[in-house]
C-alpha cells in the first residue's frame, strides 16, 4: 500500500556544501542474499547449498541436525516459516554472532528423544542447551519453553528479521520526486516512514507508507513529493510493530530547473496565415507542436528548440476554413488550444 502525499516548497539557487555533504551521507543500508528453501523433509547432512554472507535458510517442512554444523558467514539467517528445525542426535548447530533465528507461522525449534543436554544451539557466544529426561516435555537454557524451543521465550538472537532491503531510489520526475523501494523479504514490518531535509540537519516526516507485515516476495513502494524543495535530502526509515526502526538509507535530489508552469500564448485567433505561439522557459529544451483537425487526426508536427522568451511561428495558410486544435508538449507539460481558421 503507498499512499500519496506532500510537503514543502519549490526551487532556487544551490551551493556546494549541501552536494558534499551528500556524498558523506549517501552510503546506505542493504542486504542482498540468497534464500534456500527447505520445503521438504531433509537432514542438514544431505541439505549442502552454497551459503553466503546475508542469506537465508527458509524452513517450512523438517530439517534435522543429525551432526555437527558451523555457519561462518555473516548475517546468516534461519528463518522456520510454519516448518521445524529438529535436533535428531546430540548435536551442535552454531552459527556467527551476526546471525539469527527466527521463527514465525508456528514454526517450532524441536528435539527428538532424548535430551540429555548435548543438543546445543550456539550463537557468537550465546548457547542453548536442551535440558531435561524423557517423554515430551522439554526445555533449553534461557529459552524457557516447553516441548522444544521457540520464539517465546528471552534468548536475545531471536531477534524480529530485518527487511531486506534491495533498493532505494529517488529521482526527478515531471516536477515532482519519485521515491521507490523495493524488499525481497518482511518479517513484522508494521510500516515505513519517510522525512526530509533541506539542509541535511533538520528533518519532517513527509509520509508513512504502510509495510507488507510478513511476505518474503519482492515488494515494491513508491511515493511522490510533489514540491520538492532546491535541495532534498530523503531519509527511509523501517518500523517494526514492537516500534523498533531501522534507517534503510539517505538520498539526495536536486530539483529540476528547466521546469516551467507557463502556459504558451498562440495569436492572432482567428489566424489567416501565419500563427505565433510566445514561449517563456527557464532554460533549453523542445517543444513539439502539433496540429489537429476535428476528428483528432494530426494534420503537422514541428519540433522547436526554446531557450528563455521566445516566438514560433506555424504557416496556416494551406488549412481550411474551420476550426483546430494545437496540442503543445513542453518539459513534459502538455497545452491544448483552439484556433479558428479564417
Amino acid at each position: 500500500m503507498c499512499p500519496m502525499k506532500n510537503t514543502l516548497s519549490k526551487r532556487t539557487s544551490y551551493s556546494l556544501k549541501p552536494i558534499l555533504f551528500a556524498l558523506l551521507v549517501s552510503v546506505f543500508f542493504t542486504s542482498e542474499g540468497t534464500t534456500h528453501n527447505v520445503n521438504s523433509n531433509s537432514n542438514i547432512s544431505a541439505f549442502n547449498p552454497s551459503i553466503n554472507n546475508n542469506d537465508t535458510i527458509r524452513i517450512t517442512a523438517t530439517l534435522s541436525i543429525n551432526q555437527n554444523t558451523t555457519y561462518t558467514q555473516a548475517n546468516l539467517t534461519i528463518l522456520i516459516d510454519s516448518g521445524i528445525l529438529l535436533w535428531s542426535g546430540n548435536n551442535e548447530l552454531t552459527l556467527s554472532s551476526t546471525s539469527q533465528v527466527v521463527t514465525i507461522n508456528g514454526g517450532t525449534l524441536s528435539v527428538a528423544n532424548p535430551c540429555n543436554a548435548v543438543k546445543v544451539l550456539t550463537i557468537g557466544t550465546t548457547s542453548a542447551t536442551c535440558n531435561g529426561g524423557g517423554g515430551v516435555s522439554y526445555s533449553f537454557t534461557n529459552i524457557n519453553s516447553i516441548g522444544g524451543f521457540n520464539q517465546s521465550g528471552t534468548f536475545d538472537p531471536f531477534v524480529a528479521l530485518p527487511v531486506t532491503l534491495l533498493s532505494f531510489d529517488a529521482l526527478n520526475s515531471n516536477n515532482k520526486v519519485a521515491l521507490t523501494w523495493i524488499t525481497a523479504q518482511e518479517v513484522n514490518n508494521s510500516h515505513f516512514v519517510i522525512t526530509k531535509s533541506i539542509d541535511g540537519n533538520n528533518w519532517e516526516t513527509i509520509a508513512t507508507v504502510e509495510g507488507m507485515g510478513n511476505t518474503f516476495e519482492n515488494t515494491t513502494y513508491s511515493y511522490f513529493d510533489k514540491s520538492p524543495s532546491k535541495v532534498n535530502y530523503y531519509k527511509l526509515v523501517q518500523v517494526d510493530f514492537d516500534g523498533s526502526e531501522t534507517n534503510l538509507g539517505i538520498r539526495f535530489v536536486l530539483s529540476n530547473p528547466t521546469i516551467t508552469k507557463v502556459e504558451p500564448v498562440l495569436f492572432p485567433n482567428p489566424v489567416q496565415n501565419v500563427l505565433n505561439i510566445k514561449f517563456e522557459n527557464n532554460g533549453v529544451s523542445t517543444a513539439t507542436i502539433e496540429v489537429m483537425d476535428m476528428s483528432g487526426k494530426v494534420i503537422s508536427t514541428q519540433n522547436n528548440e526554446i531557450s528563455e522568451v521566445q516566438t514560433v511561428q506555424i504557416f496556416t495558410e494551406n488549412l481550411s476554413t474551420g476550426i483546430y486544435t494545437v496540442r503543445i508538449t513542453l518539459n513534459n507539460q502538455t497545452t491544448v488550444k483552439r484556433i479558428v481558421k479564417r
